[in-house]
């Protein structure tokens, strides 16, 4: 592997007393943003020495939590966020539209090893009798994912068996992709999705539809000015180079339209 990291997804409170509320939060380790190939938006992600048990309390934000929460204040970083029963310190902030590994990504991410005990037990990294971590990991140049898979169980069963209890020593190490929409188990999320971008194609296409009879029935109308510029000697060409200017005009209008509804109207949706 080229890189490896960890992550556990949960949920922790953000504030206290009646102002508090549940946020959703992803422990992950300082290789988590460089394996994916992701850069901050503003800051920096976390460091090894802060990802270590009594390390320093950091935390990167989303975009959509710095921009809604925190009212997208540059001067974000720095500021101290009270996470369950500790205050964490920004340090960064996620590009826009990252959401990790899931298709609804996390508000907040925390250093697994120095936020492990607190959100779950100190025991969880150290004790063999724990699951709960979840691994990703980038495939080096020409390395083939079953070789991959091979070397990666031999690693896990020779770790398992050196343990103090021995466990799992006949365990198998599966690779997939990190995209689980893709697999073999589509998950729910992924099944909605694909509903929405189907029944979206179809309201695309009776729009069309409609766009295309009224400008049939605009053409109709326009016969008799069509062959009144015939008759005062307009060529077929300039014509039709008018008919088309004519529709680019009014598509890039609607185009611009468009997007300003779904940059403006996306997030309310």
């Amino acid at each position: 592997f080229a890189s490896l990291a960890a992550l556990w997804p949960t949920a922790m409170s953000l504030g206290r007393g009646p102002e508090a509320r549940r946020i959703a939060v992803t422990l992950v380790t300082h290789t988590f943003l460089p394996t994916l190939g992701v850069a901050p938006a503003l800051g920096r992600f976390f460091v090894a020495e802060e990802d270590r048990v009594g390390g320093e309390h950091v935390a990167v934000v989303s975009y959509g939590f710095w921009r809604g929460l925190l009212g997208g204040d540059r001067a974000v970083l720095g500021k101290p966020l009270q996470i369950g029963r500790s205050s964490y310190t920004v340090i960064g902030v996620a590009p826009p539209g990252f959401t990790g590994v899931d298709l609804s990504g996390p508000d907040v991410w925390l250093p697994l090893r120095a936020a492990a005990g607190e959100a779950i037990t100190a025991e969880a990294l150290t004790s063999r009798n724990w699951s709960w971590i979840q691994v990703i990991a980038r495939l080096r140049d020409g390395v083939r994912p079953q070789d991959a898979g091979v070397l990666a169980t031999l690693a896990y069963r020779r770790a398992a068996a050196a343990s103090e209890r021995p466990r799992d020593t006949a365990s198998t190490v599966l690779l997939g992709p990190v995209q689980a929409a893709r697999g073999p188990s589509v998950t729910s999320d992924a099944k909605v999705s694909l509903w929405i971008g189907g029944v979206a194609a179809l309201v695309l296409l009776v729009a069309c539809a409609n766009v295309a009879n009224l400008l049939l029935a605009r053409g109709v109308r326009r016969r008799r000015e069509i062959a009144i510029r015939l008759g005062l000697g307009a060529g077929r060409v300039r014509l039709l180079r008018l008919l088309v200017v004519e529709s680019l005009l009014l598509g890039l209008a609607g185009g611009a339209a468009a997007l300003l509804v779904a940059v403006w109207g996306g997030a309310l949706v």
